[in-house]
């Protein structure tokens, strides 16, 4: 019932909200009632985000049982079964199993299919089948759920720690690159937790499972298995004691990178894509080593690792990466632009223009037309800003947090986002280095705090940062970027830096620095430039009696900023420096503010090294 205090505005927004839940109604009647808190699966023509350049396959879709798709099904059945994943010699009823067995855990098998490559051209995609453990409903012989996700350990490498071994790589005389997948990787551990049986769906049966009438017929589970909570950590062993055994060793905070000493080779392991780089002939010689403990294909050149594909230039002795991303963001635009049919317009930066402040409250009035596909769009390209295209992480990471609230005026960033997106689909993240820098080379960070800087979404300041190898030569790499909103509202700008410098320092910087010392087994100096005089005192100092509260809402303090750069210095690892540095080409500042100017954002694009695609060595030098 209304009441009789609200307003028409008021109405016209429920109104609005009557309209989008018929809408709901109507996709569910499409495709049945779905998941209330979110979808397991995608709907048609949707693929998770997080899945890469892989378009996952809905079960409700039909090209999920078409020639294809069952074929890709059927290869991977016969392939696991060839493996002996689970043990069909022994198979039993369910009912037998769990009177024998009372403490065991059962669990449902069922597959999976996706276009792998999806982002690229139609000759370059693959149908890929897989069979899942469903790892969320895992029952006990009581049919009591059981709860294993406490028990996940596996720690897959990150993306800085690649592009460091790419970086690593070019300081070398005879440095190479090479990549591989490691085939059915979780299936060629042994799975050691809880005695654990599957049930594989009616489909999957043999003949003669049929003609000797079982009715609910289970396996004991043998080897790790996609799903299961616990086959990432199974196989995370399994191939570092392999590794352990070749005089690799794991690196100190960096999960799945090893180092060989001897050698000098460098391996990244994110699940089952292995990346090693290093001095040609023993990198070489460590996947020849390998071939007879672990199955994986012919190492290649890296190209495309993660999503992201690598373009390798070399004049003279310098070396040139381009990390590009153009057919992903390719297929990202015109997604966004078959759902309602967007015209693109040329754009010069990812921020819309900014209102007036009667015409903004109008907009956000009114409900967004994308706010059931936002959070969608909106993390296909963070993925993207997250690994190749820094430039929009700012612009996505603020508009995701409006995707709970979603307005008109959020469509029209939205829309501004892509805009800019499909204008310059060539842009990459560049860096070069060269053999000579490998005695003078540095990890340079730039962090940047910008005191309530969105201040129409939070009262919060941002950190934001930037952090590259730097070589005496003026060549750079880039390493690694981030923004976010600080723990706490800021009081000044000093505040604001100093947090934001304590979150660069904690979490990526002395962590890159460690790693890039164990690469090139020498101190390493980690410089980082302020811009902000007073917090670069205070720091020094160790102490503001204006900032006694920084233990308490920033959970961080001056004295603990001094004590790394102004304390002991480590002569192993190497120095850390803290300077200076003036605000109007602070590379720090791209990760904080929103650059409306086109002429100032693309000069700070060309700072970080974001080029477009084609550009040469020498004109990629920042």
């Amino acid at each position: 019932m209304f009441k009789t205090t609200q307003t028409v505005q008021e109405i016209h927004q429920l109104n609005a909200h009557l309209e989008r839940i018929k809408e709901i109604q109507k996709s569910a009647r499409k495709w049945g009632v779905g998941d209330p808190h979110r979808p397991k699966q995608p709907e048609d023509g949707d693929d998770f985000w997080c899945s890469l350049v892989t378009l996952n396959i809905s079960p409700k879709d039909p090209r999920f049982h078409c020639p294809e798709a069952t074929k890709a099904v059927a290869q991977e059945i016969d392939d696991l079964r060839d493996r002996g994943t689970w043990d069909e010699g022994n198979v039993m009823e369910a009912a037998k199993a769990k009177e024998l067995f009372p403490e065991a855990h059962f669990a449902d098998i069922f597959p999976l299919v996706g276009i792998k490559g999806f982002d690229g051209p139609k000759d370059a995609q693959k149908w890929k089948g897989r069979v899942a453990l469903g790892g969320h409903n895992i029952r006990s012989a009581q049919k009591q759920k059981i709860e294993l996700f406490e028990q996940t350990a596996s720690h897959p490498s990150t993306m800085p720690a690649a592009r460091a071994v790419v970086g690593y790589s070019f300081l070398l005389p005879d440095g190479i690159r090479l990549q591989t997948d490691c085939r059915k990787a979780y299936t060629q551990s042994y799975y050691d937790g809880p005695l654990t049986f599957v049930r594989p769906p009616k489909r999957f049966w043999p003949q003669e499972w049929k003609d000797k009438g079982f009715v609910d017929p289970v396996c004991r589970l043998i080897k790790n298995l996609y799903g299961h909570p616990r086959a990432g950590n199974g196989w995370e062993r399994h191939f570092e004691e392999i590794i352990n055994r070749h005089g690799y060793e794991s690196v100190p905070e960096w999960p799945s990178v090893y180092f060989n000493e001897q050698t000098g080779v460098a391996l990244v392991v994110y699940v089952d894509d292995i990346l090693a780089a290093g001095p040609e002939v023993p990198t070489r010689a460590l996947f020849k080593a390998l071939e007879g403990e672990i199955e994986f294909d012919v190492p290649e050149e890296i190209s495309k690792y993660l999503g992201v594909v690598h373009h390798f230039e070399k004049v003279g002795d310098v070396t040139k990466c381009v990390f590009d991303m153009v057919d992903y963001c390719d297929t990202a635009c015109a997604e966004f632009a078959a759902e309602r049919g967007h015209k693109f317009r040329k754009a010069d930066t990812p921020y819309a223009p900014e209102l007036s402040r009667d015409q903004t409250e109008a907009l956000e009035a009114k409900p967004g037309e994308y706010a059931e596909t936002c959070a969608h769009h909106l993390m296909k390209l963070l993925y993207a800003a997250r690994q190749a295209r820094a430039e929009v992480i700012v612009a996505i990471t603020r508009l995701a947090s409006d995707i709970s609230r979603w307005t008109a005026d959020c469509d029209r960033q939205l829309c501004r986002l892509f805009d800019f997106i499909h204008a310059h689909p060539d842009w990459c993240m560049t860096g070069s280095l060269a053999p000579v820098d490998i005695t003078n080379v540095e990890v340079v960070a730039w962090p940047d705090g910008d005191l309530a800087g969105d201040k129409a979404r939070s009262s919060r300041s941002t950190s934001g940062r930037f952090i590259e190898l730097v070589a005496e030569s003026g060549r750079r790499f880039p390493l690694a970027w981030a923004t976010h909103k600080q723990g706490a509202s800021a009081t000044s700008t000093p505040d604001a830096e100093t947090a934001s410098l304590s979150d660069c320092v904690r979490l990526d910087a002395l962590a890159l620095q460690s790693l890039m010392n164990t690469l090139l087994r020498r101190p390493v100096t980690l410089r980082v430039y302020e811009d902000n005089e007073p917090c670069v005192k205070n720091v020094k100092k160790g102490y503001s009696p204006a900032m006694r509260y920084l233990p308490r809402t920033q959970r961080t303090s001056l004295g603990l900023l001094n004590e790394v750069f102004h304390g002991p210095q480590n002569d192993v690892i190497g120095d850390c420096v803290l300077e200076h540095h003036e605000g109007k080409t602070h590379k720090g500042d791209h990760f904080t503010k929103e650059l409306h100017n086109g002429a100032v954002f693309q000069e700070s694009c060309f700072r970080l090294g974001i080029t477009p695609l084609g550009t040469t060595v020498s004109e990629g030098r920042v």
